[in-house]
């Protein structure tokens, strides 16, 4: 009877977290065409009320192209950037969990978390050799934020989190692995903030005996977010961030005006950021509060740019490019050119610029993101994926890449597919951390 009563329960949760009635497609395509009414009144009117429907209008709305007229393509910008930055801040808050009071196995609950949230979460102490038994838990939330409720779990389990995954056959998730003897309760130490958990991990002392101004204390903060989100940069400038000591005074970032950015890399759910600031007084024994914000950079939804009949640009080509444009959202697709590979005929090369109206920094200093957006092609409903690439453009809102292809036998039928968020955005993220004891 297990089944049917996890299954009762996934119900249970998704009446609590039940969408808002999606617009209607009729209605959306009135509004649309109010954009370009003649009274300015109507105009405003419509574009106020698509904007009133939230981000769920995104996928009704229409692409934006030099066939709609100029006041519809500047309101429906207008419309898009406002939306996929409501996206993107609805995306990073939390999400909830709801089972009712009662015990379950370990593995039951892990399913209800993905069910619920969307979370992958895998048990990974089988890897470690460790006994991977699958406990009876006592359960009981009620829209419990994600994190919160993951931590009691694992509390209650004595287990923890490993940061350092195989992500080759686990893509975004969390893996599980036993609880070293002496860790304290992950409930404890943790600070939540929307998707994102911030943990101050550890602390380094550095004091220099030859130059006494070279005074230094780094703490190490590990910032995790729902596996569900795929953060392109986590940024955390030294501006952002207040710490007291538990005498009330100060403590100063070491390099203040720098802003720290790291990378994510792709399949991650956490990052390492090391905070450093001026060696605080020896009679200080904690900090006894740490606020920061960071600066999350987040990806819109991923739009499928498709461009077919490729056997016939490569013919039209003939070493003369022939570029093709598609536009969604903030990103522009550029295929410039189609065309054999000089050194093996049997290799095609498709060369693609990518654009970004509005990158927030995304492309200025991190571009490896981008290389890892999905490029295929498509032929009689199969898949072939792309064997290679290179760079041949970065800038700071462009960046070209030439997608290789092993096709001896042509491209006849062939569509060229790229993969790419339609929007960058940046979110901000406030975090406190309490009572950090010194060394």
């Amino acid at each position: 009877m297990l089944v049917p009563t996890l299954l009762l329960w996934l119900c249970v949760a998704g009446q609590v977290e039940a969408p808002a009635q999606p617009p209607e497609k009729a209605g959306v395509e009135r509004l649309i065409g109010e954009l370009e009414a003649p009274e300015k009144a109507r105009r405003d009117e419509a574009e106020q009320q698509l904007l009133a429907l939230g981000p769920a209008v995104l996928d009704l709305l229409p692409e934006i192209t030099d066939q709609l007229p100029a006041e519809t393509r500047l309101r429906l910008g207008r419309i898009r950037a406002q939306l996929e930055k409501a996206r993107a801040e609805q995306s990073v808050q939390a999400s909830h969990v709801t089972l009712p009071k009662g015990a379950m196995r370990l593995s039951e609950v892990l399913q209800a978390f993905k069910q619920q949230t969307g979370n992958n979460v895998v048990d990974y102490r089988g890897r470690f050799g460790q006994a991977a038994g699958d406990p009876r838990l006592e359960v009981e939330f009620d829209h419990v934020p994600f994190w919160e409720a993951l931590d009691r779990l694992l509390d209650q389990a004595d287990l923890t989190t490993y940061a350092y995954p195989d992500l080759t056959d686990m893509p975004s998730g969390i893996a599980l692995v036993s609880r070293t003897e002496g860790q304290r309760p992950r409930l404890q130490r943790g600070a939540y903030a929307g998707a994102f958990r911030i943990e101050a991990v550890e602390f380094d002392a550095h004091r220099d005996l030859r130059d006494p101004a070279n005074q230094t204390l780094q703490l190490l903060v590990e910032v995790a977010w729902e596996p569900r989100l795929l953060p392109i940069v986590i940024m955390q400038p030294t501006e952002a961030v207040q710490a007291v000591d538990d005498q009330g005074r100060p403590i100063v970032p070491a390099d203040e005006g720098n802003e720290l950015e790291i990378p994510v890399n792709s399949g991650a759910s956490s990052v390492e950021l090391p905070l450093h600031f001026r060696l605080p007084p020896r009679d200080a024994q904690r900090i006894a509060s740490l606020r920061g914000r960071l600066s999350v950079l987040v990806p819109g939804k991923v739009e499928a740019f498709r461009f077919a009949k490729l056997d016939q640009l490569a013919r039209r080509d003939r070493g003369q490019a022939r570029k093709l444009e598609q536009k969604k959202a903030d990103v522009t697709v550029v295929l410039e050119r189609v065309a054999r590979a000089q050194d093996n005929p049997d290799i095609w090369e498709c060369h693609v610029r990518v654009l970004f109206d509005q990158t927030s920094g995304a492309l200025e200093s991190h571009r490896g993101w981008v290389l890892n957006n999905e490029a295929y092609l498509e032929r009689d409903k199969e898949r072939i994926p792309c064997g290679g690439l290179n760079t041949t453009l970065q800038t700071e809102t462009e960046v070209g890449v030439v997608y290789l292809f092993d096709m001896p036998d042509g491209l006849k039928g062939c569509t060229f597919v790229y993969m790419a968020p339609s929007a960058v955005v940046s979110v901000p993220i406030e975090y406190e951390l309490k009572d950090l004891e010194l060394p």
